[in-house]
């Protein structure tokens, strides 16, 4: 008569049973493993305006648009769903390096996708103070969220 341990180890059925268990505990590891939105946006710039993008819920969108803050002129969003592209604060005034006063730099807009849809992304550039005027620049893209 064998140790029952020594039996058990050797049995073929047993062994099979082990690696069947192990691999459906990896599997349902991965399983739980979800794609994360790109932590890169996309970022797009004054010669893009007019254009339609498409993007999966969670995406970043950067809009960086050319802009002279010394003048008084700034971008404001004019047109937006913000249930589709979502507004991430406010928006940022970069300079070039070494620039000189009065440069033109860029103001960067920043979104994520939000929910599935299709929303026109419109700016004005303009002076605060001037509201009822028109606006000295404006842009525009289409953004689809897709399912």
């Amino acid at each position: 008569m064998k140790p029952i341990g020594e039996t058990e180890a050797r049995n073929p059925n047993r062994v099979a049973v082990m690696i069947i268990a192990a691999l459906c505990v990896l599997m349902a590891g991965c399983s739980l493993i979800v794609a994360a939105p790109s932590s890169h946006p996309l970022v797009v710039t004054d010669s893009d305006n007019g254009k339609r993008y498409t993007l999966s819920p969670g995406d970043h969108l950067d809009v960086s648009l050319s802009a002279a803050s010394s003048t008084g002129y700034s971008w404001e969003i004019t047109d937006n769903d913000s249930s589709v592209l979502k507004p991430r604060g406010l928006s940022d005034f970069e300079m070039p390096k070494m620039a000189a006063p009065g440069s033109t730099g860029t103001q960067v807009f920043h979104f994520d996708a939000g929910s599935p849809g299709t929303a026109k992304l419109a700016m004005a550039y303009r002076r605060p103070w001037e509201a009822t005027a028109a606006p000295a620049r404006a842009w525009s893209i289409t953004v689809t969220v897709r399912q």
